[in-house]
């Protein structure tokens, strides 16, 4: 059945329960020292004109960030192109709200939105049974709208937040959507709408691997000794790949070309499968997550340089992928620090610590305003990205 998969790997949630009060004041005695070196690096940055000062950071995710050093401009990143046809299918159950895409505006797009219900067989939309996750919704469209797809299909989950979605959205995948650069997706004919590699890439599940006990099983991957079975119950004939790795989580975005370059009879042929197999949904669900760039791309491994797929896709874009990962260390780190500091179990930070995160968050939020201003050159996207591969 449709499920929020792959709790298990959201790790900030664990992380914030496991710390006692003796852990955090050891890390509140490690920020503090981080304070003092954020502390130099932020005043050379700042008496050398490095960042400029406006009242108020436009925020990708809506509304205004109160901040002192941020660029105000606004976060339109597209330049005027035809517009194509987009459907957005939407994976759900009768419980879940989905009123965040009723105002999900893609640039350039003329959206139509498909929302299929697995447990609701009166529903306009629904799949011949709840099993399987996402992947069943997704065979079920392919099938069903093959004659009549649009431009672009893009397939997401029913909730907004979610903990696989990007840090740079807040973890919400309709602000991701209304900055997605269509013609990346035609150029491309694939996108994952995740970027990371994080629980994916760059070699996530080895085919070899065929048991639990087969050395190099790692746990947490637990869709990993079933694959080489799968591949070859659903691509009968085609050498198994040794490996497989793709960003996660079933969101994606594909052309109408890339479906109908197989046949029809093949998507049915895979949901038929689906509907027979015996796996828990945790397994199927994941196991199709690997499979989505195989059948469009014709790819197992699937990982662009992240740095220069956020920059070509959202037209955010970091200078480096080591400036992309210092950036994302960061917001991770400021994300924790605001659980721990809400945790009523946990003694406050001390002043120290206070003031080295609130610097930590100035450099968080100009790296992030850095990436948004360049994301809105076309030259300086093309030098960023400009050789990143279909």
């Amino acid at each position: 059945m449709i499920e929020e998969q792959g709790g298990s790997r959201a790790s900030a949630p664990a992380i914030m329960n496991a710390i006692t009060r003796r852990s955090f004041r050891h890390w509140t005695r490690a920020v503090s020292v981080a304070f003092i070196l954020v502390a130099g690096f932020l005043s050379l940055r700042f008496f050398s004109g490095g960042f400029r000062e406006t009242p108020y950071l436009t925020s990708l995710t809506g509304g205004e960030t109160s901040t002192s050093t941020s660029i105000s401009t606004p976060i339109s990143a597209h330049e005027p192109q035809p517009t194509l046809s987009v459907n957005l299918v939407l994976a759900s159950t009768q419980k879940d709200d989905i009123d965040w895409a009723h105002n999900v505006s893609v640039p350039n797009a003329d959206l139509k939105l498909i929302p299929y219900v697995a447990d609701n067989p009166n529903a306009l939309y629904h799949p011949p049974q709840n099993k399987g996750n996402e992947a069943m919704i997704i065979l079920t469209y392919l099938y069903e709208f093959y004659d009549e797809l649009p431009d672009i299909s893009i397939f997401t989950h029913s909730t907004d937040s979610a903990w696989h979605n990007e840090e740079i959205f807040d973890r919400r995948i309709a602000p991701a959507l209304n900055v997605l650069d269509l013609d990346e997706v035609v150029r491309r004919q694939y996108v994952n709408l995740k970027v990371s590699g994080y629980n994916g890439c760059p070699a996530w599940i080895n085919t070899s691997i065929t048991s639990i006990t087969s050395p190099g099983y790692s746990p947490g991957r637990e869709e990993e000794p079933y694959m080489k079975e799968i591949f070859q119950e659903n691509f009968p004939g085609d050498d198994v790949p040794g490996i497989f790795a793709s960003a996660c989580c079933s969101q994606f975005a594909v052309t109408k070309e890339a479906i109908q370059a197989k046949p029809r009879e093949q998507y049915l042929r895979h949901r038929e499968w689906l509907l027979n197999q015996q796996y828990p949904n945790n397994i199927s669900g994941r196991l199709w997550e690997h499979l989505w760039a195989y059948i469009f791309l014709g790819r197992a491994v699937e990982c662009p340089v992240e740095y220069k797929n956020m920059c070509r896709q959202y037209h955010i874009c970091f200078e480096s992928q080591e400036s992309y990962e210092r950036w994302v260390k960061m917001e991770k780190e400021w994300l924790q620090y605001e659980e721990k500091k809400n945790n009523p179990d946990l003694p406050n930070p001390n002043e120290a610590t206070v003031k080295g995160m609130e610097n930590m968050k100035f450099v968080i939020t100009n790296m992030k305003e850095g990436a948004l201003t360049r994301g809105k050159s076309a030259s300086l996207r093309e030098k960023i990205a400009g050789d990143l591969p279909k």
